[in-house]
Parts: C-alpha cells; sequence; structure tokens
C-alpha cells in the first residue's frame, strides 16, 4: 500500500509524480508515528487541485524544523516547482541565525562557480572591442542573472558577427535586452530570445553611418547642457533620452543659451548647487508664481528644479530664481542624510569585517539606517556568520545568483 504524510501527499499531488511510483515517509506527531494512505494522484487531478494544495503546503511546512524545511527547500527546486511556490518556501523571511549559515556556503558556491565566467566575459569583451571596436552591455535584469548568462549571450552574439566580418561596425554599442532597433543615442538593440541567426539577420539591416552620427550628436548635445549650465548658473542641465532626441530641445537650450549671454549668471548663488531639468509640457503665458504648473516645480526628494521644454529663457530665469532656496535646502538636508547613511555603513563594515555592505533598490533610508543599527547591536551574533562577505540589505533574505551578495532584509529576524 502506498502511505504517505499530509505534507508529502500534497507534494505528491502538485508535482504529479506519484502515477507510477511508490513511496513511503514517516509522519511523526505528538511523539508517536502514524500512517496514513493515499490515493494515486494524476497530473490533470494536481492541476485542479493546484491552489488549495499551495496553500495547505506552506501551512504545513511552516510547522516543520527548520533543518526539514531547508532539506525540501532543496527538494522542490530539485523537482522543478514553479517559481511562485518554491520562491514562497525556500525564500520566505526567517531568522537570521537560520538563513546566515546555508546562506554563506551558497554563496561560496555561487562565488566559485561564477570565477571561470566572470573572468571569460571579461576576456570576450576585450576581444570585441579591440578586435570589431564593438562595446557590449545588458539590461539590468540580465546583468543580475550572473556571468554564465551572459556567457552564453556573448557566444551568441560572437557567432552572428563572425557572419558579418564585411560589415564594419568600428564604434558600434550593443546593448542586449528586449527588442530589436536603433534607439535615439545610437546604441543597437537585440533582445535575448533571439537566435544568432535572428541577431546578424537584424545586424544586417543596421547603417552603422547612421549609429556613428547618433552617438557623435548625443555627445555633443552633452557638451551643450554643460556649457549652458555653466552659463545658466547652475549644476547641470539634463532632460529623459526621448526628449533630448527631439527636435525642439537643441533650440531650447541655445536660446538658454542666448539669453545667459545678455543676463548673465542666475542669482541668487544658491543656484549653482541646484540641477535643472527639462520637462514636457507647456509654458505659461506669464512669469509662474508657484510650483507645480505645467511642468514648473521641484523635486521635493531629490532636489532638482524642473521647468517645461516650451519655455521661454525669462521664464527660467524667474522659476530658478523662486525655487533655488527650496532645491539648495533638500539638496543639503539629503547630503547630510547620506553622510550619516555612510557613517553608519562604514561602521558595520568594520564591527562585522564585512568586504562591503550594499543598499538595495527601493530600501527606505530609515530601514536602511535601523537595519545598520541593529546590526551594530548584534555584532558578536552576525560577525562570525558574516565575515568577509558582501551584504546588501535589500526587502528579503535570499543569495545573489551571481555569488555577488547575501541580502538581508532591512527589517530581519535575528
Amino acid at each position: 500500500m502506498r502511505r504517505l504524510c499530509p505534507l508529502a501527499r500534497l507534494l505528491a499531488a502538485h508535482t504529479g509524480y506519484l502515477a507510477n511510483y511508490t513511496a513511503s515517509f514517516w509522519c511523526t506527531g505528538s511523539g508517536s508515528g502514524s500512517w496514513q494512505s493515499v490515493k494515486e494522484y494524476s497530473p490533470q487531478a494536481a492541476s485542479k487541485a493546484a491552489p488549495t494544495i499551495k496553500s495547505q503546503l506552506r501551512e504545513l511546512y511552516k510547522r516543520l524544523p527548520r533543518t526539514t524545511q531547508l532539506a525540501l527547500g532543496k527538494l522542490l527546486a530539485a523537482c522543478g516547482l514553479d517559481a511562485a511556490l518554491a520562491g514562497e518556501v525556500a525564500g520566505a523571511s526567517q531568522p537570521l541565525r537560520d538563513f546566515l549559515p546555508e546562506a554563506a556556503e551558497l554563496l561560496k558556491q555561487r562565488e566559485n562557480q561564477q570565477k571561470g565566467p566572470r573572468h571569460q566575459l571579461a576576456v570576450m569583451r576585450s576581444a570585441l572591442r579591440l578586435g570589431r571596436q564593438v562595446t557590449v552591455g545588458f539590461v539590468d535584469s540580465l546583468r543580475q542573472q550572473g556571468a554564465d548568462v551572459q556567457v552564453a549571450l556573448m557566444e551568441k552574439l560572437v557567432a552572428a558577427l563572425d557572419r558579418l566580418q564585411h560589415i564594419d561596425l568600428d564604434g558600434i554599442n550593443i546593448i542586449i535586452g528586449h527588442g530589436y532597433g536603433v534607439d535615439s543615442t545610437g546604441a543597437v538593440r537585440l533582445t535575448a530570445k533571439g537566435s544568432s541567426s535572428d541577431w546578424t539577420g537584424q545586424l544586417m539591416q543596421v547603417d552603422p553611418g547612421e549609429c556613428r552620427r547618433k552617438q557623435v550628436s548625443m555627445q555633443n548635445l552633452h557638451h551643450l547642457e554643460s556649457a549652458v549650465a555653466q552659463a545658466v548658473g547652475v549644476s547641470m542641465i539634463y532632460t529623459s533620452t526621448e526628449l533630448a532626441a527631439q527636435p525642439a530641445y537643441t533650440p531650447f537650450l541655445q536660446r538658454l543659451a542666448y539669453h545667459a549671454t545678455t543676463e548673465g549668471a542666475v542669482r541668487p548663488l544658491e543656484a549653482r548647487e541646484v540641477p535643472l531639468r527639462i520637462e514636457t509640457g507647456r509654458g505659461s503665458s506669464q512669469v509662474p508664481s508657484m510650483s507645480g504648473q505645467a511642468g514648473f516645480g521641484v523635486d521635493d526628494v531629490l532636489g532638482f528644479i524642473t521647468v517645461p521644454i516650451t519655455a521661454t529663457p525669462t521664464q527660467v530665469y524667474q522659476h530658478i530664481k523662486w525655487q533655488a532656496p527650496k532645491a539648495q535646502s533638500i539638496l543639503q538636508h539629503n547630503r547630510a542624510d547620506a553622510e550619516r547613511s555612510e557613517g553608519l555603513r562604514h561602521s558595520v563594515e568594520r564591527a562585522l569585517r564585512l568586504r562591503r555592505l550594499l543598499r538595495g533598490p527601493g530600501v527606505p533610508t530609515d530601514g536602511f539606517r535601523e537595519c545598520c543599527r541593529r546590526m551594530l547591536q548584534n555584532r558578536d551574533a552576525l560577525g562570525s556568520l558574516l565575515e568577509g562577505t558582501s551584504v546588501r540589505i535589500a526587502h528579503d533574505n535570499s543569495v545573489a545568483p551571481d555569488g555577488a551578495h547575501i541580502d538581508i532584509a532591512w527589517n530581519f529576524v535575528l
């Protein structure tokens, strides 16, 4: 007779593995063992019962001893369960004293696994840069997946380029990620899902001369932004990539530059520390008197001033004069905040002897600092587990796929 405990039955139902498989698990509870019968499960039945099964599986999982949880997490991953379930079971938030020992070992394994691919990736990038004068980049989602994934994509790109020896691609920047085409900066985009032959076909359609012209145009535009910012008296002028490619952007900068030659730099002097961002929107027919009018404003978080591309130079100057003190105050507050956070970061690195401490995206400043303080308070318990590792304060406990760091939740439970 096939007999399984409740947890094993649920696992079997979710995976559909018991059609012709005999297994037995000893289910212990309240100090005594008990056998329970189980029917054969088909994949069709498992599919219908999946939502209920997942919910019950999570509840049963939480009641297991920690060592059993870890073993089951490995089993679930080996069975190829869907990412949602595997993530919730294996990556659920748990006390650091349970998570860190295995995480540190897993980090070492992944670091060792990635050493070869990292070196290979660097060699391949250098070879393409020196041999074909082509630079290669990856979108963030691919960079986070590890060097081995990037090496496989580079090998595919090399095969595609080998078929194009007759085409001059000197100076071209290729970005592997999503979609095909040439963006406004002149970079050639290739989708990671495409085959080597697909990439060859796409590259054959690229006009290298047009790519280079776009690159030069973008460089000249950045030089113009810097020159105008200096003349106007702000720290920098910038905009989105999309707006920079619009025909109206360069004339806007030229008008502002001409105004600066006659009026000089804007006052007050606080403006010299403030960035100016150009936005889409409509300028007012009168000098703006309050923030929030169609593109005029101040970012309350980052402290940059915004003006619409349709604004006149006079409107731009008046808005900068009015908002510069507020923007500078925000920037000063941010600098002081950053200095406090940086001081805490260095203190944690020294106290726990970390290789480095990072702050993950989306982690609030207060959360980062509180986590640093708690790490310092628990330095004796954490130091022996984390010494020599790179740690990133994030939202969940996990190990980076490329072995670069251990993530610990900013509101961790020790």
